[in-house]
Parts: structure tokens; sequence; C-alpha cells
């Protein structure tokens, strides 16, 4: 309130009156002055409010992603601990270290060739997959031809039928 008063034009008290009409309007400008900022007061309440709020929610997930951290790199730590003395009571470091480096060259050279020989036998795949797509095209055709022949076939023997038929009614005729 002390800011908006202190905005408000003030009349001095030594020098020259100001009339009542201009005293009014300065009294009335200052009523309105105060009342737009009364009203920009709660937004600003609010505002700062969110943000208070914003700032608690962060700080209370800040908070629970530390602990969260926390935890685990205690876990971490543990089954760090927990590994080293497995490797140390199985061999020292020295020869498990040339053992895993032994190993990872042997399953590096596996996985090469595995890759390899998977990749023959897609292409291999793809190779009798395209032979037997070719084959079933082959067969459809000769199924055509075959179903084609077929049909020339009967109509032959219906016509070789009617033509012996025909030869037998023709000699009985002759007769």
């Amino acid at each position: 309130m002390f800011i908006l008063l202190s905005r408000c034009p003030r009349s001095p008290l030594i020098g020259t009156l100001s009339t009542e009409s201009e005293r009014y309007d300065q009294l009335l400008a200052c009523l309105n002055t105060s009342r737009s900022s009364t009203n920009t007061l709660p937004k600003l309440d609010q505002a700062v409010s969110d943000t208070l709020e914003e700032q608690a929610r962060t700080n209370q997930e800040i908070s629970t992603l530390e602990m969260r951290i926390v935890n685990l790199t205690e876990d971490n730590k543990r089954l760090k601990e927990e590994l080293t003395a497995t490797r140390r009571s199985l061999l020292d470091f020295g020869e498990l270290k040339s053992l895993v480096a032994s190993v990872d060259r042997r399953t590096e050279d596996e996985v090469r060739f595995l890759r390899v020989k998977l990749n023959v036998a897609v292409e291999e795949a793809r190779t009798k997959t395209d032979e037997l797509s070719q084959v079933r095209l082959q067969l459809e055709r000769l199924r055509g031809i075959n179903a084609k022949l077929v049909a020339e076939r009967d109509v032959a023997l219906e016509r070789s039928a009617k033509a012996e038929e025909l030869a037998a009614t023709q000699a009985d005729e002759a007769e």
C-alpha cells in the first residue's frame, strides 16, 4: 500500500494551492491506480505461489532422484565388491584378465564365423526360395499345358469315336 500511495501526487504544504477540481482529479487518478494495482496483486501472489509450488515439486523430485542415485551407487558398489571377491577366489587378477581376453578373442572369432555362416545360409535360403518359386511357376505352366493336352485328347477321342461310328454306319449301309 505504501508503494501505491507513494505514486499519488501530493499537494505541497507550502506554495500555491491547487484548485478543488485539480485535487479531486489527482485523488481520482490515485484511486484508479490503487484499484488496478490491487487487481494485479492477487495475480502476482498466485504466480509466486505457483512458482513456489513448482519449485517444491522440483525439489522433491530432485531429492527422490538423489536418493535413488545413492541407492543405486551403493548397490553398484556392493555388486563390484562381490564380483571382485569372486574373481579373487577363482583366479588371481592377471590370469583372469588373460583368460577373459582369450575368451573374448575366441568369442569374437566365433561370432564372425557364425555371421558368415548365417549370411551364407540366408543367401542359400533366398536362392532356394527363388528356385522354388520358379519350379512352382513351371509346375503351374505345365499343369496348364497338361490340362490343354487332356482337353485336346478328349476332343480327339470323341472325334475318333464319332469317325468310327460313322465308318461303321457307312460300312453297314454299304453292305
